[in-house]
């Protein structure tokens, strides 16, 4: 099994969480980081075996490279490392900036060069993300295969039509924020109701990791394993209809609506 050798360019919060995936997948494979100077970088580095350097040095020696930086920054980074990317050897190159499409991912390489858009989830550092992808015309099915090797170890990954990526991060990639919201609220329910503040977030976590492999697992409709769970003139429908009462699902919607319209002003700025 031959080496690889793999660079990120912004080890922030998501860079860093893929970087743990891929590194969890214990593939033989070199490291290199580029990001701004911090403590944080320093022990990340150390802690992933992986070499700190500068963009040009970790462009020559990587055949993959991440893109993690804000979707505000891909433009001037890229315009910076152009001098250094060689139309001869075209890498793999894998964005997670929101809102940078193929189009202009591939415009800011030179010809022939493998691009891959993915739209990932923080829980991607556990094993228990999500990530979508989708590809332009020079990634090759190896180009894939590798890619879906490398984060094995991330979660769930499923190639997107494009054009649904908006929804696709109002769903996956802010999701997230949102369950944090509903089990904070269960929390603090329970609290109000004498439970300890460790018992209730223990509940409200456990309650939404099984309720999620439950769905998974069944394969039902979520609206048959709501009504299994709700008795006649039981507790659980009167919460139900409390929750409809105060708008939750109309507020949900609502959620991802706004993510996909702000989604489109951050691309409509760059």
């Amino acid at each position: 099994m031959r080496k690889h050798s793999i660079g990120f360019i912004g080890v922030g919060k998501m860079g860093s969480a893929i970087a743990s995936a891929v590194r969890k997948q214990e593939v033989d494979a070199d490291f290199y980081f580029n990001s701004a100077p911090s403590d944080y970088l320093t022990d990340f580095a150390k802690q992933m075996s992986a070499s700190i350097c500068d963009k040009e040095s970790l462009i020559n020696q990587s055949e993959v490279i991440f893109i993690g930086v804000k979707p505000k920054d891909i433009q001037g980074v890229m315009n910076e490392i152009k001098g250094f990317v060689s139309e001869k050897e075209p890498k793999l190159w894998i964005s997670m900036a929101t809102g940078v499409d193929l189009a202009l991912l591939t415009s800011l390489l030179p010809k022939h060069h493998k691009v891959i858009r993915i739209m990932p989830n923080t829980p991607v550092a556990v094993g228990q993300g999500y990530i979508a992808y989708c590809i332009n015309e020079a990634v090759k099915q190896a180009d894939v295969v590798l890619f879906e090797k490398l984060l094995a170890c991330a979660g769930l990954i499923e190639p997107v039509e494009e054009s649904l990526f908006d929804a696709t991060s109002a769903i996956t990639g802010c999701g997230p924020a949102y369950m944090y919201l509903v089990m904070e609220a269960l929390s603090d329910g329970g609290v109000k109701n004498g439970l300890s503040r460790q018992q209730a977030n223990r509940m409200a976590q456990q309650l939404l990791i099984g309720a999620g492999h439950l769905a998974q697992e069944s394969n039902q409709h979520f609206g048959q394993l709501k009504d299994d769970v709700c008795s006649p003139a039981g507790s659980t429908i009167a919460g139900q209809a409390s929750l409809e009462a105060h708008g939750v699902r109309s507020a949900f919607i609502h959620a991802v609506d706004a993510a996909v319209e702000r989604t489109k002003e951050i691309a409509q700025s760059l």
